[in-house]
């Protein structure tokens, strides 16, 4: 009976080992929050015009004319080129949540097609006015940047109206 008894306070005393107080728990609050952003909307004025060019037909090599990324828009044909008419750059005016950083990405070259005589074309570097192109801080919700670019014409360049375009992309970062 003795060793019942044994067993029976063996068997209690770890039974109650087991049901003793749990092991001391912590809780913490995990927060979570979303900000809803505006769509961004891009408004283009104008386009890209080099205005006309003359070549001067004869050996010397290939020139440029340049449009510059500016709200001018000036223009500076090389010096084997005739430059005439009135040029003009296009203006993008991105808006988005004020505060917010974009990227703005556009290609590298395009070519313009000579819309009279097919086959022949000329490559233009476009260009965004300074620190557009990468990622652009819209500090007031809204930012102007204007296009440009250079414009590579040959020395026997087919005469015509070239025409192309080239694709700007606009995100949050």
């Amino acid at each position: 009976m003795l060793n019942k008894l044994k067993l029976v306070l063996a068997g209690s005393i770890a039974a109650a080992a087991m049901i003793s107080s749990s092991a001391h728990a912590e809780e913490v609050t995990v927060p979570a929050e979303a900000k809803i952003v505006s769509a961004i909307t891009l408004n283009l004025a104008g386009a890209l015009n080099f205005g006309s060019i003359a070549v001067p037909g004869t050996a010397g090599g290939a020139d440029t004319v340049t449009l510059a990324d500016t709200a001018t828009g000036d223009r500076v044909c090389g010096a084997d080129l005739v430059c005439f008419g009135t040029p003009s750059n296009a203006t993008l005016t991105v808006t988005a949540t004020s505060g917010e950083v974009v990227s703005v990405s556009y290609q590298a070259s395009v070519d313009l097609d000579n819309q009279d005589v097919a086959g022949e074309s000329m490559t233009l570097t476009p260009s965004l006015s300074s620190g557009a192109s990468g990622s652009t801080f819209l500090s007031d919700g809204s930012e102007a940047i204007y296009v440009g670019g250079t414009l590579s014409v040959a020395t026997d360049q087919v005469g015509g109206t070239y025409e192309g375009s080239f694709p700007i992309t606009v995100e949050y970062n």
